[in-house]
């Protein structure tokens, strides 16, 4: 009799311990990708969460995208941009700009993009989405 009480408190103590470690939020950032076809979208993130934007863009033109409206720092904290040119040899063709933001704290905040050139003509819709950080549970 003790020793089917001993192993039924060791398997109780097992699920136990499963059940924390499924309950952690500690679990992995993950990697959220948008593009165009997300304009307007409300994004969902969590503290560690990455964002990152990918715009077509032709540099060949004078424009570029430019973060008109800039998130709060405290929730969406901005991690770089790039260019990425294009990989063909066609002469104008277009490449792409990536931009990429860290979610840092829980908070609701925006950011848009405005495709312009140095003198703030601007071209198409600009590129805006609300973000909501929330840590998961």
């Amino acid at each position: 009799m003790k020793t089917w009480m001993k192993w039924t408190t060791v398997a109780l103590a097992g699920v136990v311990a499963l059940a924390l470690v499924a309950c952690d939020e500690s679990s992995p950032a993950k990697s959220v990708e948008l593009s165009v076809k997300d304009n307007g979208k409300d994004v969902q993130l969590r503290p560690g969460d990455e964002l990152t934007v990918t715009l077509e863009s032709n540099a060949s033109t004078g424009f570029r995208w430019v973060l008109v409206e800039k998130p709060d720092p405290a929730i969406l904290e901005l991690a770089g941009s790039d260019y990425i040119a294009a990989t063909t040899d066609l002469l104008g063709a277009p490449g792409q700009e990536v931009w990429r933001f860290e979610a840092v704290e829980s908070g609701e905040t925006a950011l848009e993009l405005s495709y312009q050139r140095a003198s703030g003509e601007t071209s198409g819709r600009p590129f805006s989405i609300s973000v909501n950080v929330a840590p998961e549970g």
